[in-house]
């Protein structure tokens, strides 16, 4: 039976992962939006299997572009067992042209007393700025707390 939970949430992430793949070309079909910036280099970890950690299973994180001036970030993270919290901390980052600065409040969002986490955030977001999401994932089990940042690629604000 536990390998059915595995199956079924790895499932889950791969579908995801998919709808994080079509997010771009779905992006490219609308109107060209001029840049203001260059392009960011692309530094990606939208996916992560931790064997490294006690509790912490996985995570996947998917950023999308909407046509009413915001950005949807969506985060999963899985453990291994029941844990007494899991969560994470969502922030969305704009890029400068240089270097990636925090836009706006970081927001975190949490489950008890479950080994599965899935929420998202709306974010204002600017035409013709790249952003990228930075999430953390964690969990906390009795005294201990796992947790692990993760970045998406950029997408430009249309």
């Amino acid at each position: 039976m536990k390998w059915m939970k595995q199956f079924s949430r790895l499932s889950l992430c791969m579908l995801l992962a998919m709808v994080m793949a079509v997010t771009p070309m779905v992006s490219a079909a609308a109107e060209f939006t001029q840049p203001k910036t260059s392009a960011p280099p692309e530094m990606v970890q939208p996916f992560g299997l931790y064997d490294g950690y006690t509790y912490l299973e996985s995570s996947l994180i998917v950023l999308g572009n909407n046509d009413n001036g915001t950005i949807t970030i969506t985060a999963v993270t899985t453990a291994k067992q029941s844990v007494d919290e899991i969560g994470a901390i969502f922030q969305l980052q704009r890029w400068t042209g240089t270097s990636w600065v925090d836009s706006g409040s970081e927001t975190k969002l949490k489950l008890e007393n479950t080994d599965f986490f899935y929420d998202f955030v709306n974010r204002s977001a600017t035409t013709g700025y790249y952003y990228r999401a930075k999430i953390s994932h964690y969990v906390k089990h009795g005294s201990k707390t796992e947790q692990v940042t993760e970045t998406t690629g950029s997408i430009l604000k249309s």
